[in-house]
């Protein structure tokens, strides 16, 4: 073969050598060298690192280099073969390989390849030809191969099943037996008639009703009603003082000015801005009042009433006007959870028949934020799992050469779809932006800023040497701007415009409260009237393509972004009435956080978002998502959410449940049965529903003492993998049912479901708890869920006694192996639950405790000094930990008694190198000065601002009313706070007394809060020592708030004066801080923890702690 020799004649053996100091060195083949990121690697080496992987077969693996064309690298490229062809083995021999690769090599491979043993090339001695296989692959005979790994994977090349469309269910009302409401009723009175019945309907309830008119001004008509002007926040402001003064607590609230006739299309901008006036802006200037003025430890049912506001099918006549407020309904309980929003759509028709419906709605037990109503039918909102797999596919809507118009056309997600048009489609493009570009000589001095503005300029460029672009700066507010973009460019082009792209949009942070009319209108402008100006451009062009950006925040609602919400559900709507009233070829996307693209880089909210169920989207899957609904007709489709989240399944539809799980056990000789074959076996009932077999392979089948299938152990085994309802039996188990799905939002659920399996959490527990109190009048600690996770077990301890209870403190929060037990100690409310989301993201070999009040029945602590709880606590530990190094920790109260309880291990001649002190304050730690004073002056100065419109006189006024109700409120609460204060310590120390002396608990000493205890008692009292050695810090950072309103998050670097939390002077060797984002609770919860549980592993590992 003359490519094997040289032109002088030598022989190329393909070797690799280093010739120096005329000794040459043979440092390889060069066909077995692969070459990554500079970086040499012999296939040899991969080849038995795969090998290592139990499953892989030896001497049948080939490690090859893939270079692809442009790029100056290569790629890893792994065939095996393994004998196990099912599934789930496979994936996990495969995920196996790459991390043996990543871990030993230090490359990740970009292709594993499971191959039979026939498919590997080998020579007459038994050498596999790589290079025959790589051709082979570059052939894209492996390409169906490749696909499946991809699949089974779950890799960038695929999309996640995370595809949802809005959907209608009917579902019965769920009331109350009669109208238990009490209050005030607060009714905005529609002009149909409608409120006014209500307002009848109510009084025969004995429920008082004020009605509210629109007019032009703030007056009081009568003395049950009033007139406000919709557009002047100040006329809301004085309707509740006025309310107010007649000593009047409103219950409800009936929203009903969106209850009118359907007008049909907006004819302008001005009547979509005007529309919103008894809208979306009423709404805002609505609860920016009652949270002003209204008592928020009383909630309010907030409803609002309204009428084609609803896209229930296609045949429903939407006024897309209207449907912003529902951005603001969803929004309105994530920021005030005291106020329960929800929305009614109604269809017009007769009212008394209307009357009933909202009676109705106003009883429902369950919070559903959307309900309509159509022909007699009571419909919720609920979201269905869409399976592109099932659905055939369509032709693209876009056509070779055709002209298209993308608004926001330069941001990262538009550039992105400008390529794919202009390569795929040879598409013309006008990008409109609101940013002017600056003259095209000067635009080499911005290239190098890496700014903003250079980012579009190097996109444009991009774009302009992929096909024909214009970009035109123009407001999409105004149509005449448009008007005048599109016609240039059709003049330019000859061509007529085919299609919208509308990408546009505006992101501000602010709560309802901070909001403003024009800065809720900035955040509409874009995708509210901007959908409408760009759809004049094409609504009678039939075979047009209009495609809407819109976000998961029109469906959930968003915190702090009430107004984004409000303008992408506008867009929901609108694209539904241009595809079934327009007959446009119309598309709505709703997103959940694209990853690295525009605003989201900075959204903060981005990990809390994600363990709600909102996946972060890579660009890459983005694109391919938007490209699979559009190939798949899908006119409206949400995108990227997790279903199998627990906050996400409150609003998925699921499958009716099924009572009873058949399932199939089996043995045989061979282990490479494929369980996955044999799940594809279909059988239906007589009523044709198909029936599903869970088949599942035992190395042995268990037989009873005669020798047959012994058919209740099975039966036992099937129960603990799968996830079976089992209904409750006692009226015990039935309450606690229907406790746990109220508070877990999900339905059904069985008496032996796992809490924590469920997607509970320590903020979940502390509201179950609080309602069983109320129901069984039984305190437990919240810990108590890790001895009795059930509802099986936990109405056992329900059940009545003889004996009074006591419970250990010792619970174990994660299992362990190898590594040393960490200790945390509950906190002021004595909860160590709390620690489950740290332990859970620590080493798995790690074994982590929590340690919980020693209490019995109607005894909360049963010790009163920090020394005798340290004291106890190292007995629990010490029960399964005899000896050192121990590591302790604590939230707060628990950082004070971990530090105790390692000052005590040391003085009995153990090592303790780790006391975490999480967020908490020496008991001597100087308090910052005027921190309460400075609180207060805050509240103070707002309470003014919020009548700085008031003019003259009516300020005046306003100022004096408000200081004195202020001055007042002080000083009742100052004087209450010392009763109250010197009632509580002389209750404490009588109870400490008899605990002292074993007397029985006095009634009214039983069941006092840990909290009370400690801070009126053992923390005033105790006199810490000094801690031989350096103590670590865990500082949070930021108050960012918690769902529930009644959890303080403030960090104590905002309470306290030194930046060490008066710790400094209690050790030998000095305090090192770690600062954790989130606030003083948050910091335990999603995302924060994470961090938390990254810097704690870190630190133990980097001082060797378990040594």
């Amino acid at each position: 073969n003359q490519d094997t020799f040289t032109e002088d004649g030598w022989f190329k053996t393909g070797d690799l050598g280093l010739f120096r100091q005329g000794r040459l060195t043979i440092t390889g083949r060069e066909k077995d060298l692969i070459i990554i990121n500079g970086l040499n690697h012999y296939s040899y080496e991969i080849e038995a690192v795969v090998e290592e992987v139990e499953g892989v077969e030896v001497s049948y693996t080939a490690a090859c280099a893939l270079r692809q064309p442009g790029n100056d690298t290569d790629q890893l490229l792994v065939f095996f073969h393994t004998p196990f062809a099912e599934d789930e083995r496979l994936i996990d021999i495969l995920k196996e390989i790459r991390s043996n690769i990543v871990r030993e090599v230090g490359i990740s491979p970009t292709y594993l390849i499971p191959v039979t043993k026939e498919t590997i090339p080998k020579t007459s001695i038994g050498k596999i030809q790589r290079l025959q296989l790589r051709k082979q692959f570059e052939a894209g005979e492996f390409d169906a191969t490749a696909k499946r790994v991809d699949i089974l994977l779950g890799n960038e090349n695929t999309l996640p099943d995370w595809f949802y469309r809005n959907i209608w269910r009917c579902k019965e009302a769920l009331s109350l037996e009669s109208q238990s409401r009490t209050g005030l009723s607060l009714v905005f009175l529609d002009s149909l008639g409608l409120g006014e019945l209500l307002c009848g309907e109510l009084g025969k309830y004995n429920q008082p009703c004020i009605s509210v008119e629109v007019g032009s001004t703030f007056a009081k008509l009568a003395d049950n009603r009033y007139s406000i002007n919709p557009n002047h926040p100040d006329d809301y402001r004085q309707l509740l003082l006025s309310v107010a003064e007649e000593n009047l607590s409103i219950a409800q609230i009936l929203h009903l000015w969106n209850y009118q006739e359907y007008a049909g299309e907006v004819s302008s901008l001005e009547a979509l801005e005007e529309a919103q006036e008894k809208g979306v802006y009423s709404l805002l200037f609505l609860v920016q009042a009652l949270a002003q003025i209204q008592n928020s430890e009383t909630p309010i049912r907030l409803q609002i009433i309204a009428s084609h506001s609803q896209p229930t099918s296609p045949e429903d006549e939407v006024a897309c006007e209207r449907t912003p407020i529902l951005g603001l309904v969803k929004t309105i309980p994530q920021e005030m959870p005291w106020l329960d929003c929800r929305h009614l759509d109604l269809s017009l028709g007769e009212l008394d028949v209307n009357a009933a419906q909202v009676i109705r709605e106003l009883q429902v037990i369950p919070r559903e934020q959307e309900v309509a109503y159509r022909n007699g039918q009571r419909l919720v909102s609920r979201l269905e799992k869409v399976d592109f797999c099932q659905q055939q596919k369509q032709e693209m809507p876009f056509k070779p050469g055709g002209m298209y118009l993308l608004s926001g056309g330069l941001g990262e997600i538009g550039v992105e779809i400008a390529k794919y048009l202009l390569q795929q489609y040879g598409a013309r493009l006008l990008l409109v932006g609101r940013t002017p570009l600056p003259s095209r000589d000067t635009w080499e001095t911005y290239l190098n800023q890496e700014d903003g503005l250079s980012r579009r300029i190097k996109a444009y460029q991009e774009l302009e040497e992929l096909g024909e672009v214009h970009y035109e700066v123009a407001d999409i507010c105004n149509l005449a701007q448009l008007k005048q973009a599109v016609e240039n460019s059709s003049n330019h082009w000859q061509s007529q415009l085919d299609g919208v792209i509308h990408l546009a949009r505006v992101t501000q942070e602010h709560l309802l409260t901070e909001e403003t009319r024009e800065s809720l209108a900035a955040m509409l402008s874009p995708k509210v009237s901007g959908a409408w100006a760009l759809h004049q451009l094409i609504k009678n062009q039939p075979n047009a393509v209009f495609v809407n950006f819109s976000s998961v925040s029109s469906v959930f609602g968003t915190y702090r972004m009430g107004g984004y919400a409000a303008a992408n559900r506008f867009l929901d709507c609108f694209s539904h009435y241009q595809r079934y009233k327009q007959s446009l070829r119309s598309y709505c996307f709703a997103w959940s956080i694209w990853e690295e693209v525009g605003a989201d880089r900075s959204y903060q909210m981005r990990d809390l978002s994600q363990a709600r169920g909102y996946y972060t989207i890579p660009s890459k899957q983005g694109l391919s998502s938007f490209f699979g609904g559009l190939n798949h007709d899908q006119g409206y489709v949400i995108v990227g959410l997790d279903g199998s989240n627990p906050y996400m399944r409150r609003y998925t539809e699921t499958q009716s449940p099924h009572t009873q799980q058949l399932s199939a056990y089996f043995t045989s000789q061979s282990d490479q049965v494929s369980t996955s074959v044999l799940q594809e076996l279909k059988v239906s009932d007589r009523f044709g529903q198909p029936s599903t077999c869970d088949f599942q392979q035992l190395e042995e089948m268990p037989l009873t003492e005669a020798g047959e299938v012994d058919r209740d152990q099975l039966s036992s085994t099937g129960a603990q993998a799968s996830a079976e309802k089992v209904a409750p039996s006692t009226e015990i188990e039935r309450k606690l049912v229907d406790i746990w799905q109220q508070a877990l939002g999900i339905s059904p659920i069985g008496i032996r479901d796992n809490f924590f399996e469920l997607g509970g959490s320590s903020i979940l527990a502390v509201s179950l708890f609080g309602t069983i109190e109320k129901e069984f009048g039984k305190r437990f600690p919240l810990t108590i869920l890790f001895e009795a996770p059930t509802i099986e077990q936990l109405a056992q301890t329900l059940e009545p006694s003889e004996q009074v209870q006591t419970w250990k403190s010792l619970v174990l929060l994660k299992p362990g192996s190898s590594k040393a037990p960490l200790f945390f100690v509950h906190d002021v409310d004595g909860t160590a639950i709390l620690y489950m989301n740290l332990a859970r993201r620590l080493d798995p070999e790690r074994p982590v405790y929590g340690l919980r009040p020693h209490s019995t029945e109607g005894c909360s602590i049963l010790h009163t000094r920090i020394s005798d709880m340290a004291s106890y606590y190292i007995e629990e530990m010490r029960s399964v930990q005899p000896k050192g190094p121990y590591l302790v920790g604590g939230l707060c109260a628990g950082g004070v008694i971990a530090f105790e309880i390692a000052c005590q291990l040391q003085a009995q001649g153990e090592k303790v190198p780790l006391v975490a002190i999480i967020d908490a304050i020496d008991v001597k730690g100087p308090s910052r000065s005027g921190y309460s004073n400075s609180k207060r002056m805050s509240r103070f100065s707002q309470a003014l601002t919020q009548g700085q419109q008031l003019k003259g006189q009516e300020w005046l006024t306003y100022v004096l009313s408000t200081v004195t109700k202020k001055v007042k409120n002080l000083i009742s609460y100052e004087v209450s706070k010392k009763i109250q204060d010197t009632q509580e310590t002389f209750k404490v120390t009588l109870y400490r007394y008899y605990l002292d002396k074993k007397l029985p608990l006095a009634q009214f000493l039983q069941d006092i809060p840990v909290r009370t205890i400690y801070n009126k008692l053992a923390k005033t009292e105790y006199v810490p020592p000094v801690y031989q050695g350096k103590l670590t810090l865990w500082r949070a950072t930021e108050n960012v708030g918690m769902d529930d309103p009644l959890i303080d998050d403030t960090p104590a670097v905002e309470i306290i004066s030194d930046p060490l939390l008066g710790w400094g002077q209690r050790s030998t060797n000095g305090v090192e801080t770690f600062d954790i984002p989130g606030g003083h609770s948050s910091m335990l919860q999603e995302p924060h923890v994470e961090v938390l549980a990254e810097k704690l592993e870190a630190f133990l590992k980097e001082t060797q702690a378990d040594n």
